[in-house]
Parts: C-alpha cells; sequence; structure tokens
C-alpha cells in the first residue's frame, strides 16, 4: 500500500492538504509509504503547492517518498 498525500485542497474552500497532518502522523507510525501529488487539471497547476505537502510529509516524521515505476516501488529522499 501506497497513500498519496495530494496539495489539491490548497486550491479549493477547504484550503488544505489531503490527508490531514494528524491522518500523515498515524499513517507514518504504521510505516505506511507516501507519494506526492498535486492533481493538476491545467498546465499551471502541475506540482503547485508540493512543497506545502513535503512539509506536511517532514512534519509527520517522513524522509522518503515512494516512486512507482514499472509496477516496482523504490524510495526517493526529500531531504
Amino acid at each position: 500500500m501506497v497513500i498519496e498525500i495530494n496539495s489539491a485542497g490548497l486550491r479549493k474552500p477547504v484550503r488544505e492538504i489531503y490527508p490531514a497532518q494528524e491522518l500523515l502522523e498515524v499513517m507514518f507510525s504504521l510505516n505506511i509509504p507516501i507519494t506526492l501529488g498535486s492533481d493538476a487539471h491545467h498546465p499551471e497547476q502541475l506540482g503547485e503547492g508540493l512543497a506545502d505537502v513535503v512539509r506536511s510529509a517532514r512534519q509527520a516524521g517522513y524522509r522518503k517518498v515512494a516512486v512507482l515505476a514499472g509496477r516496482k516501488q523504490s524510495l526517493v529522499s526529500i531531504d
């Protein structure tokens, strides 16, 4: 299992990252890997808010994110 942390909520009225910080901390304690996403629907939205997503992930304890390629997972540092 890998769960995506997504910045799309920062563009919406809710103005927060999905999932919430408390859930990120639980996920980290359960050793669940994460990926990062911006849910871009237009080119100018690509990567939007990812610095905030990385900050939230690091605050929860994450130092690596999962990268998926060819149905294989590897971990990449977010330091």
